[in-house]
């Protein structure tokens, strides 16, 4: 089943639809963390162990 979302944007004052497909990849890792704050929704971490975790996964592609 194909997932499309439509997007509404407004450009030189006129409204334009574009659709886009959400990567898979994505739709598992929201799905994830929901899961993961469900189970312990006061176990969440701060924006900047956040933005760390996201470095560090980043420096793995250098």
């Amino acid at each position: 089943m194909k997932r499309l979302k439509k997007i509404i944007s407004v450009e030189n004052d006129s409204i334009t639809k574009t659709e886009y497909k959400i990567p898979k990849w994505q739709i598992a890792e929201v799905r994830k963390r929901t899961e993961d704050y469900l189970k312990n929704p006061n176990n969440v971490s701060s924006i900047d162990e956040f933005l760390e975790e996201i470095e560090r996964d980043l420096n793995v592609f250098k």
